[in-house]
């Protein structure tokens, strides 16, 4: 029984993480866990096209991971997951010294 519920719960931890796997999509979670920001600001950041950075987004919404708010005619994109902001900020702490920079 404990160690069913124990690969259940790593099987839901590795696709958690396979979701995190790609180097854009972990910048875009990045600049989300300081604030919200609109396409508009996050293809800035990133130097990648509109186009791909909106299938990031809305990959990442598909998989409850960010939502996104609409304000004033902006749509601000942002974490939605209260693992994923934790894990944000310990990865931070981590791998970002001087944190992350916008």
């Amino acid at each position: 029984e404990a160690r069913l519920q124990l690969i259940e719960k790593c099987k839901e931890l590795a696709g958690f993480l396979k979701n995190l796997s790609h180097p854009e999509r972990l910048a875009i979670l990045c600049y989300l866990s300081v604030r919200p920001h609109t396409v508009t600001e996050l293809v800035q950041l990133l130097n990648i096209s509109q186009s791909a950075t909106s299938q990031f987004l809305n990959r990442m919404r598909s998989e409850k991971l960010i939502d996104v708010k609409r304000e004033k005619g902006f749509s601000f994109y942002r974490l939605g997951d209260e693992k994923l902001i934790k894990l944000m900020k310990a990865f931070e702490k981590i791998f970002c010294e001087n944190g992350v920079k916008q």
